[in-house]
């Protein structure tokens, strides 16, 4: 029984060093960088990178595809490209593009006219303006000057907290005042394929799969793609437009693309209660100090000369870190990858790194204590 009082002593120790960590990153000005990369730092980027690299590295979404209008200059070449885009008889046309105002009567008429005849199949992005966090919902919103009630619209804004964080889930719904919009993705799969929203209005985005993206120049000889799919069409290769994600930075084009995949595909991750890191974390941290005790026996029962190598090199000391670390890395990783469960491992890693310290820092300790005593 004392035994495991001890034991359980060690993970108190591990949980103080790691507080004692989380203040000095998190407080110390100097220490700003790191706590950044901390804050910013999810596993699930890992996970997806792991997934679309080596398990998926040619997974093709067939249901969505992109057309990229980056090098059309003027309104009239985007509605010649919308109208090119319709012939080809898609399910649905997303418009991540926006004309708030008129500048080219001529040209404002054809974008006009074109954005008519094509919202039979159409969903228009808008952008929702002035966050009432009060209230908790968008004061205004943005359209294209096209925009009146025959029309399908769907906010393109993205779960940016404007820390320039990456992007790791999408927003199904908002308030607009007393009224309630949809996202670009969700209005698409509402109005034009039919399946029901989540009730949960918050997901993770799955980053798993590319897309087939076609750049204007190369429409003509791929309109057949288009058939039968669900075409976004916008920017990709526009700067300003250029966010982090789990994969490295992309376009909002591509960013909505996943989400609506995400959609699509019902594929929606499901987060394990906030406490479970540290149950996690706690019943790590126990395993591997008894594994620790269990070593340190091993140790003592050797020869000298063995005896003395082991305790010199720490071989044992870091395979076992190294299985430890490696078991909870792969478990949350096969959690994620079959059964779309995601443990934040970050707080459970963290402690069981400093564990091996907590084992010598405490016995350390008692044997201090001990020879005073005596």
């Amino acid at each position: 029984m004392r035994q495991i009082h001890n034991h359980i002593f060690v993970v108190f120790v591990a949980f103080m060093l790691l507080c004692i960590f989380a203040v000095f990153t998190f407080k110390v000005s100097f220490m700003r960088p790191v706590a950044n990369a901390i804050s910013n730092f999810s596993v699930t980027d890992v996970f997806y990178s792991i997934e679309r690299k080596w398990l998926r590295p040619n997974q093709v979404c067939d249901d969505i595809v992109l057309v990229d209008l980056t090098k059309l200059t003027s309104r009239g070449e985007i509605s010649q490209a919308l109208s090119e885009i319709y012939k080809a008889e898609p399910l649905v046309i997303g418009v991540d593009l926006q004309f708030e105002n008129r500048n080219d009567s001529l040209n404002d008429a054809k974008l006009s006219d074109i954005a008519d005849s094509i919202s039979d199949i159409a969903v228009f992005a808008c952008k929702l303006l002035d966050y009432d966090e009060e209230r908790d919902c968008f004061r205004n919103v943005s359209n294209s000057f096209f925009i009146n009630q025959s029309k399908s619209i769907g906010y393109a804004n993205l779960t940016d907290d404007m820390e320039n964080k990456p992007i790791r889930t999408l927003s199904i719904r908002q308030f607009l005042l007393n009224d309630t919009i949809l996202s670009l993705s969700a209005k698409i799969l509402q109005d034009f394929i039919g399946d029901d929203l989540p009730d949960n209005n918050e997901m993770f985005i799955d980053y798993s799969t590319n897309f087939i993206s076609i750049p204007y120049s190369d429409l003509e000889k791929n309109k057949d793609i288009l058939h039968e799919r669900i075409v976004l069409v916008g920017l990709m290769k526009e700067e300003a437009d250029m966010h982090p994600t789990s994969i490295g930075k992309l376009p909002g084009l591509a960013i909505q693309a996943y989400s609506l995949s995400t959609l699509l595909n019902h594929k929606n991750l499901r987060v394990f209660i906030k406490i479970a890191p540290f149950v996690v974390a706690f019943l790590l941290s126990f395993f591997i100090e008894i594994s620790l005790c269990f070593i340190g026996k091993f140790m003592k029962s050797r020869n000298e000369t063995l005896k003395r190598f082991l305790s010199e090199s720490r071989i044992l000391l870091w395979l076992n870190s190294v299985i430890w670390l490696t078991l909870i890395t792969l478990g949350s990783f096969l959690l994620f990858h079959y059964g779309n469960i995601y443990i934040e491992t970050i707080l459970p890693l963290t402690v069981a790194g400093l564990t091996p310290l907590s084992h010598r820092l405490y016995y350390a300790t008692i044997n201090l204590l001990l020879s005073i005593k005596n």
